[in-house]
């Protein structure tokens, strides 16, 4: 379970150092962008950790039938906030650049990658629910395994 929750920090990491290399080509350099690209890579950490903590009480209390609720409601809730921010995201990529104080050449560069990253945040929060579904039901060498390939994949 350690090496597992090592393997969502690096993948977080990963993710902060491209945001913060899309940051330095930003020219506000202010808290409130910081703020604000933190705060998107590390929200999804927050629905891992809550379905984790769901599936498990459910799972001690030896209710699989409402372990098996809880981790489809949380997959659907997931897949409906990656809907409308990756639709949003990537429909409004160079506005998004725009307010986090991008120049020209940044927004003109930085759009098509800001759509892709958008795009595809359902299975990025697939990933994190779904081995947070594994964890909080006991088997986090499958959810470790899984983000060994996933952080492969990142950092690439």
């Amino acid at each position: 379970m350690v090496l597992e929750m090592a393997m969502e920090s690096l993948f977080a990491v990963v993710d902060m150092f491209w945001v913060a290399q899309c940051q330095r080509g930003c020219s506000g350099h202010g808290r409130a962008n910081r703020s604000r690209a933190d705060a998107t890579v590390f929200g999804r950490h927050g629905m891992s950790v809550a379905t984790a903590a769901m599936v498990a009480r459910r799972i001690g209390e030896k209710d699989n039938e409402a372990a098996e609720s809880v981790a489809a409601q949380s997959i659907l809730l997931g897949l409906m906030i990656a809907a409308v921010c990756g639709i949003a995201g990537a429909w409004f990529a160079p506005d998004v650049l725009r307010m986090m104080g991008a120049s020209g050449s940044i927004i003109a560069t930085g759009a098509g990658y800001t759509r892709v990253i958008y795009g595809g945040s359902a299975a990025v929060v697939l990933l994190f629910i779904i081995n947070a579904v594994f964890r909080g039901a006991g088997d986090a060498t499958l959810a470790m395994r899984v983000l060994w390939i996933a952080n492969l994949i990142n950092i690439v």
